[in-house]
C-alpha cells in the first residue's frame, strides 16, 4: 500500500509537520515520554535507547532535502528516501517549535504530501509505533490524513496519525481493533508531539508524552 505523510485527495492535511519516526515495535510509555522530551535543538535525539529498531526518519529540515532534488532523505541507514509531491519546495518550509529556521515542512491542504517507498519493510512484524510534531492551521480538513504506514502488502492493513472530526486521532486497521482511536484532544494550532502505536493486541494514542486512550 502507498505509504506517506499530508494526505491523500480528500483527506489533505493543512499545517506544519516535523520529525516524523517509525518503530517496528510498540514503544512503551515511558519511552514516548521520553521522545516526547528528549530533542534538543540541533542535537536530535539524545537517549540511544530510542534509535533502536527506529524503521525511518524522517526530519523535515530543508537540509535533508537532497540537492537539486525533491528527495527527503531517511536519516536512518534503511534508505526510506521520501519524495515531496506537489509543493513549491522554495517555500515549503516553515519553523519548528523551537523557532529554528527551516526544519518544519507546511502542507497547503490542497495536495501537498509526501510520497514514502512503496515498501513492505518499513513495517516488518505485528508491532509499530508512529510519532511526529504536528502544527495545525486553524481551518483543516476533518478527516485529514497526517501519517500513514501500512504493514505489510495489504492496504488494508496499517496505522495511521489523522484528525477526526476535531480531535487529534489514530487509525489501526489489520490485527488489533480496526477504526478510529480518538485522543479526546481537540485540536488547536499549537504544536504537538502526536504518537500512536500497535503491540498486536493493543492500540494506543498519545499526546506531549502522555498516553490518552486505548483500545484492543
Amino acid at each position: 500500500g502507498t505509504n506517506g505523510t499530508g494526505g491523500s485527495p480528500g483527506n489533505y492535511y493543512t499545517g506544519d509537520i516535523s520529525e516524523v519516526r517509525v518503530y517496528n515495535y510498540a514503544l512503551s510509555a515511558s519511552e514516548v515520554t521520553d521522545l516526547y522530551s528528549s530533542y534538543e535543538p540541533e542535537g536530535g535525539i539524545t537517549m540511544g535507547s530510542l534509535e533502536k529498531d527506529l524503521s525511518g526518519y524522517w526530519s523535515m529540515d530543508k537540509k535533508d532535502l537532497k540537492s537539486g532534488t525533491t528527495t527527503l532523505a531517511d536519516l536512518t541507514p534503511n534508505g526510506f528516501d521520501a519524495t515531496l509531491t506537489s509543493f513549491s519546495v522554495s517555500d515549503a518550509h516553515e519553523n519548528d517549535r523551537f523557532e529554528q529556521i527551516d526544519q518544519a515542512i507546511n502542507f497547503d491542504g490542497v495536495d501537498d504530501y509526501i510520497l514514502l517507498p512503496d515498501s513492505n519493510t518499513i513495517i516488518t512484524g505485528t508491532e509499530a509505533t508512529i510519532s511526529a510534531w504536528v502544527k495545525s492551521e486553524a481551518s483543516y480538513n476533518a478527516s485529514a490524513r497526517i501519517f500513514t504506514i501500512h504493514k505489510g502488502s495489504s492496504p488494508g492493513s496499517g496505522l495511521n496519525i489523522v484528525i477526526n472530526v476535531d480531535k487529534w486521532a489514530s487509525y489501526a486497521s489489520g490485527g488489533v481493533s480496526a477504526g478510529y482511536l480518538s485522543s479526546n484532544v481537540t485540536v488547536d494550532t499549537n504544536w504537538h508531539h502526536i504518537a500512536t502505536t500497535n503491540d498486536g493486541t493493543t492500540h494506543k494514542i498519545y499526546i506531549d508524552g502522555v498516553e490518552k486512550n486505548s483500545g484492543s
